[in-house]
């Protein structure tokens, strides 16, 4: 159950990210939003559809990335933000390559303006943070297991220290004091 509502959660961020960007680029005309029955109506179907298109995302790549890095026992919140990031700007990166319909050679891409190239980034850096928001969502909401720990996890390098110096100064007969007793 709560899988199913992670997916959901994963799925509703970006949706929920673009219509605030568009809501937020209206604002300069505040008075006309409220007024603007169609301008609701379409922020609405915006969000069912790329609602269903995020879901079908996050069946097709989320899934099995969480099912991946549970295997590898590797389920963390840095791991998932960053293939939520790669997984959001990989797409965008490709549909809005500024070639994609160009007759420009790929050896030629100096040629084309640098508002091109930095609308191109601004589009695929802002998906990246839809993606790793839509990730940190499901890992929030996702049932973790309680044997989930690191592989290194429990290790204090000064206490392993401690007890390797403890039991080489018992073989040596040396007493060690309270303070270093202590872990």
């Amino acid at each position: 159950m709560r899988l199913i509502l992670a997916i959901l959660a994963a799925a509703s961020v970006p949706p929920l990210m673009i219509n605030i960007y568009f809501l937020l680029e209206r604002l300069d005309n505040s008075s006309e939003i409220f007024a603007d029955s169609y301008f609701w109506s379409g922020i609405l179907f915006k969000f069912t559809v790329l609602l269903v298109f995020s879901a079908g995302y996050v069946l097709l790549l989320g899934v099995p990335t969480y099912l991946l890095l549970r295997k590898f026992n590797y389920f963390r919140w840095r791991p998932m933000m960053f293939s939520g990031a790669v997984f959001g700007a990989i797409p965008a990166a490709k549909v809005t390559l500024p070639l994609q319909y160009s007759v420009i050679p790929p050896h030629a891409l100096v040629v084309l303006s640098q508002e091109k190239w930095t609308e191109f980034f601004y589009v695929v850096s802002f998906c990246a943070v839809c993606g790793a928001m839509a990730a940190l969502a499901f890992w929030l909401v996702v049932p973790k297991k309680s044997s989930e720990t690191p592989p290194a996890a429990g290790i204090n390098p000064p206490r392993v220290l401690r007890r390797l110096i403890g039991e080489r100064n018992a073989r040596k007969g040396v007493e060690m004091s309270s303070s270093d007793n202590q872990e």
